[in-house]
């Protein structure tokens, strides 16, 4: 086990084991060549004995935009985008996008274009 290994894994475990901690914990570490160090400690759910473990399906809610953001941002520093595009120049399904501006007496949504592009 190298040193940087064994020194991750130490912080999981003192993660999960610290008053105050998390129940469980995934990590992994990767660069461009592939992955260094994957890792996971403690238990799937306060109460539970399962482990953690690097496949557990977990529930990311509102995480997902910080990953998005990651994600954009090296983007960013890759140049392949910038922050000043429009999101069609990337994705163009986007300008079809419609923007709900309320209900019918029946309750079938209205919709309409947004008045600015994204």
């Amino acid at each position: 086990m190298s040193t940087l290994t064994s020194a991750l894994d130490g912080v999981l475990r003192r993660t999960t084991e610290a008053a105050g901690g998390v129940p469980g914990v995934v990590t992994i570490l990767t660069d461009r060549q592939g992955t260094i160090h994957e890792g996971s400690a403690g238990v799937r759910a306060v109460g539970s004995s399962d482990a953690m473990t690097p496949d557990t399906i977990l529930s990311l809610f509102s995480c997902t935009k910080a990953i998005t953001g990651v994600a954009l941002m090296q983007c960013v520093e890759d140049g392949l985008v910038s922050l000043d595009d429009r999101a069609d120049r990337h994705v163009p399904e986007i300008s079809r996008t419609q923007v709900l501006d309320g209900f019918d007496p029946d309750g079938t949504p209205r919709l309409r274009p947004p008045t600015t592009p994204i």
